[in-house]
């Protein structure tokens, strides 16, 4: 039988909340307490994960002192500078944003950012998949070669 801990494993789906929020809140009892980057480094080392993939949250007040996407996305970008060989992360979506300001910021997270693509949750935005804003978002995406995880379809 296997060693779970020492089989080689990728995360496909975690969430890291900046140091910046977590300092700014520093009485917060929620479950993103344990979404920090240290206690993940842990994880990753305990469990022998050899890459994990940042999500976003859709949320620009939660990965965000700023509360924009544009914050999130630079924010995305720092956690994984921060250890590149061990990190890829998604760009985030607001939908309070229009399709242009939206895209806008999607192309600026992949080409300035360098982030690995596109984080689209339905549920979490209220759109369906194939709604024009999410077309949209889907062929800026599309001609830069990067992914797009959909989540809950």
């Amino acid at each position: 039988m296997a060693d779970w801990k020492k089989v080689k494993k990728i995360d496909a789906h975690i969430h890291i909340i900046p140091d910046v929020v977590h300092e700014a809140n520093p009485d917060s009892e929620d479950e993103w307490v344990y979404a920090d980057q240290s206690k993940y480094l842990n994880l990753i080392k305990e469990y022998n994960i050899e890459q994990a993939v940042i999500m976003p949250l859709n949320d620009p007040y939660l990965m965000s002192m700023e509360f924009i996407v544009d914050a999130v996305n630079k924010n995305l970008k720092e956690l994984v500078n921060k250890y590149p060989d061990k990190f890829y992360a998604m760009a985030d979506i607001d939908t309070s944003n229009s399709i242009e300001n939206m895209k806008k910021y999607l192309i600026k997270a992949i080409e300035e950012y360098k982030l690995n693509g596109l984080k689209i949750h339905p549920n979490n935005t209220g759109m369906n998949v194939d709604d024009d804003y999410n077309v949209a978002l889907l062929e800026s995406v599309n001609k830069y070669g990067n992914s797009v995880i959909l989540l809950q379809l």
